[in-house]
């Protein structure tokens, strides 16, 4: 039976992180042959989400508790298929964090991504036809290949076979907004709190502000502590009681919870009680809702350069 909480705390002792060491004791990554004792060392095979969503969960059962999603077009080393349950152990590449995923929504057929997704969400066709019934939606920060144009209707891009989609809805990749977090703005009071989800009308408080970043370019692990213990975030700022002379896109980091400045008084977070949506409120509320949770209030803050 896999032992998950043996595996974390085998991890904890010796100074690796559980969410995103590849390690179990019967399999490993190869790079950490000669680190880390395991029966089997695996180089991986590279897979990549072909589905709009698929979760990433850290136990081998289909109905465990959902800890990060691959969205369209993202990447994941898988080390160890289980072919009874149809799942696959491995790491997502766009966060680092390790777990298990369904072989069925995944393709080895790997392309690098062109393109990324700046809609809330944008429907995928069978064909380029205006009057065509979509296949299905992707959302936000997908990542897609763009093959070609269709010339009769350049707004049709082919994405695959037998998909494609609105070229309006896609920016290049490295062609990043000025403005990311605008684009997270029109999710308020529309998008849902659910634990583990970033699929485009679901979040948590830390998928949220991890869409930020990686609507920025830059690399942003899963959880909060992580992006709360990452410089690459921003430099750590002092503030006052009062939270003066905060700006935009400041990260406000909580006891197991994190928030967004889109004003100099007003933060951005997914509110898992009450609400359970994204919310625009005074940091100041924030604060004070967190004492009370007894987890504490703000404590750090971090600012991009």
């Amino acid at each position: 039976m896999y032992d998950q909480q043996g595996r974390k705390r085998f991890l904890a002792e010796r100074d690796y992180e559980p969410r995103t060491t590849a390690w179990q004791p019967d399999v490993a990554a190869q790079e950490l042959e000669g680190i880390l004792k395991a029966d089997h060392y695996s180089k991986g095979v590279r897979y990549q989400a072909d589905v709009p969503s698929t979760s990433l969960r850290f136990e081998p059962w289909i109905d465990s508790p959902v800890e990060d999603q691959l969205l369209f077009g993202d990447t994941f080393v898988a080390y160890h298929a289980d072919h009874l349950t149809g799942l696959v152990w491995g790491r997502a590449e766009h966060d680092g964090h390790v777990g298990f995923v369904r072989l069925g929504d995944l393709t080895s057929d790997v392309s690098e991504p062109t393109h990324w997704v700046r809609a809330l969400s944008t429907p995928i066709y069978p064909r380029p036809d205006r009057e065509a019934e979509p296949v299905f939606d992707i959302c936000f920060n997908a990542r897609v290949t763009v093959y070609e144009t269709y010339r009769k209707d350049p707004i049709f891009v082919r994405i695959g076979d037998n998909r494609w989609m609105f070229i309006g809805d896609l920016q290049e990749i490295g062609h990043w907004p000025e403005d990311p977090l605008e684009f997270i703005e029109r999710l308020v009071s529309v998008g849902s709190y659910v634990w583990g989800h970033r699929d485009g009308l679901r979040w948590d408080c830390s998928s949220i502000h991890q869409a930020v970043h990686l609507a920025s370019g830059r690399f942003c692990f899963r959880d909060a502590d992580q992006q709360e213990n990452d410089p690459g975030l921003g430099e750590c700022i002092a503030f006052t009681e009062d939270f003066d002379g905060l700006r935009r896109y400041d990260g406000i980091y909580f006891p197991k919870h994190v928030a967004i400045m889109v004003s100099p008084t007003m933060a951005l977070h997914a509110k898992g009680e009450d609400v359970r949506k994204l919310i625009i409120e005074p940091l100041i509320n924030i604060n004070e809702w967190r004492k009370d949770d007894c987890s504490g209030g703000v404590r750090t803050i971090r600012r991009l350069s």
